[in-house]
């Protein structure tokens, strides 16, 4: 099934044309990294003042998991 998708995804395309869309993707995917990447950098603290908090954990299959609730 994905062989055929592939087969006929570049139908009537010269090799020129698929390098061409083969490389818009590559620069799409780039510039995907690097904006997200200083979103994904950035810490956010807050005071806990006004707020109850717990820390836990719960069962997932068998490992427990670290939980901080406010």
């Amino acid at each position: 099934m994905v062989e055929d998708w592939i087969s006929n995804a570049y139908s009537g395309m010269s090799q020129r044309q698929i390098q061409s869309w083969r490389s818009l993707g590559g620069v799409n995917l780039a510039g995907f990294a690097r904006a997200s990447k200083s979103v994904a950098g950035e810490v956010i603290t807050t005071t806990t003042e006004g707020l109850i908090t717990t820390d836990g954990s719960v069962l997932s299959e068998s490992f427990k998991v670290p939980i901080y609730e406010a």
